[in-house]
């Protein structure tokens, strides 16, 4: 989607967007837009709650290790030297961790505003929202756990915990660019979900003494934080599409693989009946 650079540029955007909706999508935008003022009065956020039970086993058992590690060592040791690569840009040097509420390609600071009233099609506000949020996938939190599975250097586990603590630290919920959009919050969780068994689940190491319980209580209340936001906050009507569907899978990943909360099972029914609808509705019979 055109992505204005301009408050101009955003006038012309909503314009052509209000032309697009019917009457039924620009109600429920309104309704999601009163919502959102609400969740920032306090009103419907996720509320702290312990985790029960136990998580859920990885989907290859055992996860294979018949492979060279050296190269996702290197990609590894690359990731811990701080350089990123970003679509266009390759081996930014972003630091380790990196700041993740500053756009990369333009250095604009983000601020830790209400995120689901910030507009983030405002690049004066924002810079590239895309490069920002392409860092905060933490594609690379899976290849450092690709590389402790592999090698079991522990410094590669660390480096995981060191990341991820950073990010629960600078992006504290629901603040900021990265509680804008359930699409990153669905592949954040497809992450999350992938380096949670790449680093031992339940048993992982990272997971021992007072510090290592802290922060496995940390990861789970931003897993919590993220099923929350993706199933109150789907894409619908002209933003559903490919959208949706992923956020469907998500919190699919999410809710299966960290079945802890109540609400946990709600959860996999509504996002797996989302799914297979979707998947029928924008897959054709020709395969298109």
């Amino acid at each position: 989607m055109e992505r204005p650079a301009t408050r101009m540029g955003n006038l012309r955007w909503l314009s052509r967007r209000l032309r697009a909706m019917g009457a039924a999508e620009i109600a429920w935008r309104s309704k999601q837009l009163s919502r959102a003022y609400l969740e920032r009065a306090g009103v419907g956020l996720a509320r702290p709650r312990q985790p029960s039970g136990r998580c859920a086993r990885p989907w290859v058992s055992p996860l294979p290790r018949g492979f060279d590690p050296e190269p996702y060592a290197a990609a590894a040791d690359r990731i811990l030297s701080g350089r990123f690569d970003l679509f266009a840009m390759r081996g930014a040097p972003l630091g380790f961790p990196p700041r993740w509420n500053v756009d990369p390609k333009t250095g604009t600071q983000v601020p830790l505003r209400f995120g689901k009233l910030i507009d983030y099609r405002d690049a004066s506000l924002c810079g590239d929202i895309k490069y920002l949020w392409e860092l905060n996938r933490h594609l690379e939190l899976v290849t450092l756990a690709q590389a402790w599975h592999l090698t079991g250097r522990r410094r590669y586990a660390d480096a995981c915990r060191e990341l991820l603590g950073s990010w629960f630290e600078q992006c504290p919920y629901p603040l900021g660019p990265n509680w804008t959009s359930s699409l990153e919050h669905a592949i954040r969780l497809v992450n999350w979900a992938l380096a949670w068994h790449l680093l031992g689940a339940e048993d992982s190491p990272l997971f021992d003494g007072d510090a290592g319980q802290a922060f496995r209580a940390a990861w789970l209340r931003a897993v919590r934080e993220h099923c929350h936001f993706i199933a109150g906050w789907f894409s619908r009507f002209s933003s559903a599409n490919n959208h949706l569907l992923g956020e469907q899978a998500g919190l699919l990943v999410g809710a299966l693989t960290w079945p802890l909360w109540p609400e946990s099972q709600r959860w996999i029914e509504l996002a797996r009946a989302g799914f297979e609808r979707e998947c029928l509705v924008q897959n054709a019979p020709d395969g298109v």
